[in-house]
């Protein structure tokens, strides 16, 4: 099984994990835990060690609703991680994100998370894109409305904020609200 390359631009390149990559992706976590941990992101509790990671890779790889988990790479350094988790039914993807603190600003999850996105919708089918962002993470919000989500309001928690972006006749647009034509795919507690 091959894996998935996206390109993005500039010498930014988003890449399916694969098992070599873990020293270099756990180090990056390793130096980046208080960054990680500030707006509740989970990835550091996750992978505690290499082989934490390891297993995760091994899992995505083997069952594709354990969901695809990519590396950001800039040049040779890999600076951060998308994760895409497809629900059993395809209709809908949950996309999480991370850099470390150190490439930040650089507009490098704004352009992981558009190609994911593209990559989602063309290849994999799936109509409709969400992610749950802490309500004080301003950049990562940021990254969100500049790939074309739209807020559709809190989740379960009040300090999660629920995002939502769909892929309309496949063309990406800014769409008021409602984003999500059909309704049956938006928790009860978000109409």
């Amino acid at each position: 099984m091959s894996l998935v390359t996206l390109v993005a631009d500039n010498g930014l390149e988003v890449r399916e994990l694969s098992l070599s990559d873990v020293p270099l992706m756990y180090r990056l976590i390793d130096r980046n835990r208080d960054h990680l941990s500030r707006f509740d992101n989970k990835t550091s509790h996750l992978f505690p060690d290499e082989s934490a990671l390891r297993r995760s890779i091994r899992e995505s790889a083997s069952t594709p609703y354990e969901g695809k988990r990519f590396g950001i790479w800039n040049e040779e350094a890999v600076v951060g991680s998308v994760f895409l988790q497809a629900a059993p039914d395809n209709k809908k993807a949950e996309i999480m994100y991370w850099l470390g603190e150190e490439f930040t600003g650089k507009g490098y999850a704004t352009r992981a998370v558009k190609r994911v996105c593209d990559y989602a919708f063309s290849d994999l089918d799936i109509p409709l894109l969400f992610a749950c962002v802490n309500r004080k993470n301003l950049p990562s919000i940021a990254v969100l409305q500049r790939t074309g989500f739209q807020r559709r309001g809190s989740h379960l928690l009040e300090s999660v904020l629920y995002y939502e972006k769909e892929d309309e006749a496949k063309r990406f647009k800014m769409l008021a609200y409602p984003l999500v034509n059909d309704t049956s795919l938006v928790p009860e507690t978000l109409k």
